[in-house]
């Protein structure tokens, strides 16, 4: 095998290997931005679940269905209240799928801000503790937002790719074929043989091009000066 190959060899690598860092670094960012993209819509749910449990603490929250109102996306609002496993609904908006038994996850709401999803729905729950009556809980549910498209991160991680590819090529054609028809031409020339077919360089190796052609005019037949007679 010419040690040439080894030439080809990197010249595809290089830039294939730079676009597989490359494609790597946009599927990181696109996992990046979903989990950033959850983490927002986590912490606008809570937040607004929790800024209407504190109205209520304070006995000024407005009534569920104007705060349903106000907030389109969800589709239903309760303020419950837990009696061991019985539930009784204090008040409530827009859908209810509540079912007739406590969940756990309203009885964890009273220590804390509380999300999960409850039949294809996202719901969220805080705790209502006023200082005077008795504490209860505010759950809503949405429907879950759409996952986010991944086709555009990976056309992009695609494009990546073609590019290194295309680069190799690219470079394989201005680089290792001329040096490889150089190489061939020096070994006709060594032989005493006709020049080979091609040639064709580029800016890249004209210049060397252009000195191995001009040591080969003087050597036409590739036999060293010292080999004449009389040397």
């Amino acid at each position: 095998m010419s040690p040439l190959h080894g030439l080809r060899l990197n010249c595809l690598l290089a830039p294939l290997l730079a676009a597989l860092i490359g494609a790597g670094a946009v599927l990181a960012g696109a996992v990046l931005h979903r989990e950033r993209l959850q983490t927002a819509e986590g912490v606008a749910d809570s937040l607004a679940i929790r800024g209407l449990a504190q109205l209520a603490e304070a006995a000024a929250a407005p009534p569920l269905a104007l705060w349903q109102a106000a907030h389109p996306s969800w589709r239903g609002v309760a303020r419950v209240t837990l009696h061991g496993e019985s539930l009784n609904i204090l008040e409530q908006a827009g859908e209810l799928p509540l079912r007739g038994e406590a969940m756990p996850e309203l009885m964890l709401a009273y220590q804390g801000v509380q999300s999960w999803t409850d039949r294809g729905r996202l719901a969220v729950a805080a705790p209502c503790l006023p200082r005077q009556g008795e504490a209860s809980v505010v759950v809503a549910w949405r429907a879950p937002s759409p996952e986010p498209a991944w086709w555009p991160w990976l056309s992009l991680a695609g494009g990546v790719l073609l590019f290194g590819g295309g680069l190799g090529a690219y470079l394989v054609a201005r680089v290792y074929r001329p040096v490889e028809w150089m190489e061939r031409a020096t070994a006709a020339a060594a032989a005493g043989q006709a020049e080979p077919p091609g040639g064709a360089d580029s800016p890249e190796t004209a210049s060397l091009r252009s000195s191995l052609v001009t040591l080969l005019s003087q050597h036409p037949s590739g036999k060293p000066t010292r080999d004449q007679p009389g040397a």
